[in-house]
């Protein structure tokens, strides 16, 4: 009789209840064995394939997931490394190509994207660099349309290619710290002195504080801002030159606009001044220069515009707008420009000196005087519209534009 029919297993010539000892193993329910024929068990069954409950084979045990020694799946068996044919790892899983979520290949493992070290995107492989040039982190053999310029092997936009070059010519002009560079925008954080010359032509320069230029230093620069509320005479003081598309300074408490001592303005585009506070003039002149397309001042309680024995050309129009005297010109001043608008509550243009010359047309108000000219100064224009008393001679059509 055989053992099963007496609710025993057999172990070599023995009948056993459990199989036990250099006989672990039971096979096909029946028979105690020492090492499975099919290599698979589940615990001390023998099986020909795993269970759905654990179908993984580790070290030939039916398992729920690899362990820490086998820790990779190839196929359905536990392995402590991947096969050649699938040399590569997707989840802990043995693969022959990379796919799916994770498709990227980073050394030998499958991953959703490139970083750290191999951050570059070399077609479907993570790379430290690129054969040619890159763009962003993808490597390229040419440029894109969005980031169309070549710098070394980086592909750069313009606003990338800007900020380089700025922060460059700041560097060449001796300017290291203190500031940001945002594409073609240089932002300064303080008080500004150029002391020698700085050419940063192609560049916006943003100072929040007092832009200074020293005697003899020439600022190259596209559009120049200064604001400043407190401490300085004036948010641009210039006592060299400044060349530029457009210049604008602002002040506020007892700070004047622009304060030009014996310096020059050149600038292809405006010119603004303003005084938004208790003192200070739009723009101030003592000597020197501006030249410009349009020259616009404001002062909330002084004047707009103070001409001592400075030039102002104007190819276009100067707008004076005075808490107490639009344009005030002195000591050998001199004005030209297409057009003039000046206002002010005691005076709309205070003429004591100097000459000012306008091709068309002077448009004047004042609480005192709309115009005042007096000591020999002279006043040229098509057209003098005023609205208040006016004093003084000059040449051109008179027009009191408040009958």
């Amino acid at each position: 009789a055989s053992c099963s029919s007496v609710g025993k297993y057999a172990a070599g010539n023995n009948c056993v209840s459990a199989c036990t000892g250099d006989r672990p193993y039971l096979e096909n329910g029946t028979t105690c064995v020492a090492a499975c024929s099919s290599g698979k068990r589940d615990g001390n069954n023998c099986v020909s394939s795993c269970p759905t409950a654990k179908p993984y084979l580790d070290s030939g045990v039916c398992v729920v997931a690899c362990g820490t020694t086998n820790k990779y799946l190839n196929g359905t068996t536990c392995v402590t490394s991947c096969p050649t044919d699938k040399p590569y790892l997707n989840a802990g899983v043995c693969v022959a190509s990379c796919s799916g979520t994770n498709k990227y290949l980073n050394g030998t493992n499958c991953v959703a994207s490139c970083t750290g070290t191999n951050k570059y995107y070399n077609g479907t492989k993570c790379s430290s660099s690129c054969p040619k040039y890159y763009s962003g982190t993808t490597c390229v053999t040419s440029c894109p349309t969005d980031r169309p310029y070549l710098d070394g092997t980086q592909c750069k936009t313009a606003s990338e290619m800007a900020e380089k070059n700025c922060t460059n010519q700041m560097k060449a002009g001796g300017f290291t710290s203190g500031y940001t560079v945002s594409g073609a925008t240089i932002t300064y954080s303080g008080n500004m002195t150029i002391a020698s010359n700085l050419s940063i032509a192609s560049c916006d320069l943003k100072v929040i504080g007092q832009l200074k230029v020293n005697s003899g230093v020439t600022l190259t620069v596209n559009n120049v801002t200064a604001e400043i509320s407190t401490g300085i005479s004036a948010a641009i003081y210039n006592s060299g030159t400044i060349k530029a598309t457009t210049v604008k300074g602002t002040g506020s408490g007892e700070v004047s606009g622009i304060t030009i001592n014996k310096g020059t303005i050149e600038a292809t585009g405006d010119v603004s001044g303003f005084a938004n506070g208790t003192y200070g003039a739009g723009i101030a002149l003592m000597g020197g220069a501006i030249t410009a397309q349009n020259i616009i001042a404001k002062s909330e309680t002084k004047v707009a515009i103070q001409n001592q024995e400075g030039t102002i050309t104007a190819n276009g129009n100067i707008i004076a707008t005075g808490g107490s005297t639009g344009f005030n010109q002195n000591v050998g001043g001199k004005t030209t420009a297409q057009n003039i608008t000046a206002s002010g509550t005691a005076f709309g243009i205070y003429l004591s000196d100097g000459v000012m010359t306008v091709k068309y047309n002077i448009t004047t108000t004042g609480g005192d005087y709309s115009i005042i000219i007096f000591n020999g100064a002279s006043l040229t224009a098509t057209n003098i519209y005023y609205c208040g008393s006016a004093s003084g001679s000059a040449t051109g059509n008179k027009i009191n534009s408040c009958s």
